[in-house]
């Protein structure tokens, strides 16, 4: 069910959409319980009534967790490598939970599903975190004054000494 999230989505984003598709993805986030009101118009309202600029806009409103998604992993990426942290951040529907989709840095998965609202660059730095630390053995990331490990917290890096390191996806840039 979660993958048909993922592919209808990507398809959405990539212009290949129809109102067949769009009307497709909104079952999907219907059957997820992520009932908002641009699925609600989706499954009520008749294909044919819909214009161009009603197919745009809807397709804006059900591809928004997904486009929050890949933003957050690249923030979280660009913290990765501004720090020597090493994987790829993927978002993926393991075997084991075919209704979840979850966070894979190479071939470790997030412990919690990806939520389709709330604070996702926090969420996403949690996950990816815990996934290079399982990796690795090690912590990450490490607070440069401290060298202690930070968490994500109300979208920053914050250091356990009470302190921001960072906003979520600026580790490692001058203005640090």
């Amino acid at each position: 069910m979660t993958a048909g999230y993922l592919d209808l989505a990507f398809q959405v984003i990539s212009g290949a959409a129809t109102a067949d598709t769009l009307v497709a993805l909104a079952c999907v986030l219907s059957d997820l319980d992520h009932d908002t009101p641009a699925v609600r118009e989706l499954l009520e309202r008749p294909t044919a009534d819909l214009t161009p600029e009603d197919l745009h806009r809807l397709a804006d409103a059900l591809t928004a967790p997904y486009r929050s998604w890949r933003t957050a992993i690249d923030l979280v990426t660009h913290d990765m490598h501004a720090t020597g942290a090493t994987g790829e951040v993927t978002l993926a529907v393991p075997d084991w939970d075919p209704d979840g989709v979850r966070l894979q840095v190479d071939d470790h998965f997030s412990h919690d599903r990806v939520p389709f609202g709330g604070d996702v660059p926090t969420y996403v730095a949690d996950a990816v975190q815990e996934a290079v630390m399982e990796a690795s053995f090690t912590v990450w990331p490490l607070c440069p004054d401290h060298d202690l490990g930070l968490h994500a917290e109300n979208g920053a890096w914050a250091c356990r000494r009470g302190h921001v390191v960072a906003r979520i996806g600026h580790l490692g840039t001058p203005s640090d």
